[in-house]
């Protein structure tokens, strides 16, 4: 979806297929993984602070380059190093005691950004102050878990702060398909409510950089994960996306 410069899409990882309809609501099958693909259209540099299920997964933002574009696979915390995955409420192991049906902003995918303000023009004659130095890092290797934990066991994603940060993942980055036209959704195609935990592993890295002021005005995007029925994923039909508020949340299971 695209909300002036700025634009973000959820893409499947290591298969699957995930549909996004033009009212904001993206259909998944439970257990896929995805990734948040993050553009900035505009000429200048922008942060971007992306949460999930009201927690952020980049607390003090991701900065994006005039055009650039960043796909974001975990959570941008030392020791987080779980893809992001699609499971549907109801699972305690991953959304708590109540399985996520008390929190109403489960399935959420918020990215709030803001552009950096243009820098004052140097006076002539006096001499710009350089940006103080910041330094630069990688994320080590995930250690071997711990013996006896099960294959793929999901977490949380963390409530640690974070900082100003942009992607450095080593190798050659993901690269994400072709956007598909938003599509046309019933409400039959929605089977429930879904929320985010995390599996696997991503060696994605991050580097903190210096930013300047930032607007005080955010651009918000806003899509809502939900669990399509089988029936949902062959009958779509596409459609120009358009701005749209917030999409509910289902309602919760009994």
């Amino acid at each position: 979806m695209r909300v002036g410069d700025v634009s973000v899409r959820l893409v499947p990882v290591g298969g699957g297929e995930m549909i996004e309809g033009e009212d904001g609501r993206v259909l998944a099958r439970p257990r896929q993984v995805y990734a948040i693909h993050l553009t900035n259209h505009s000429d200048r540099r922008a942060v971007a602070k992306v949460s999930l299920d009201g927690l952020p997964v980049t607390e003090g933002g991701l900065v994006l380059s005039p055009g650039e574009a960043m796909t974001l696979e975990r959570p941008v915390t030392d020791g987080e190093h779980g893809r992001f995955t699609v499971f549907p409420e109801g699972t305690e192991a991953v959304f708590g005691d109540d399985g996520g049906r008390g929190n109403p902003d489960l399935g959420l995918v918020d990215v709030e950004f803001r552009r950096e303000l243009e820098r004052p023009p140097v006076l002539r004659g006096v001499a710009a102050e350089p940006p103080a130095p910041v330094p630069g890092f990688d994320f080590p290797p995930l250690p071997a878990p711990p013996p006896g934990t099960p294959p793929g066991a999901p977490a949380r994603p963390s409530h640690a702060p974070q900082i100003w940060s942009s992607a450095s993942a080593p190798g050659a980055p993901m690269r994400a398909p072709a956007p598909a036209p938003a599509a046309i959704l019933r409400e039959s195609d929605v089977g429930s409510a879904a929320g985010t935990g995390l599996t696997g592993r991503s060696e994605q890295g991050f580097r903190t950089v210096p930013v300047g002021a930032l607007e005080e005005t955010a651009t918000r995007v806003a899509l809502r994960i939900v669990i399509g029925t089988p029936e949902a994923f062959g009958r779509a039909r596409p459609l120009p996306g358009v701005e749209r508020p917030v999409p509910p949340r289902p309602a919760p299971r009994p």
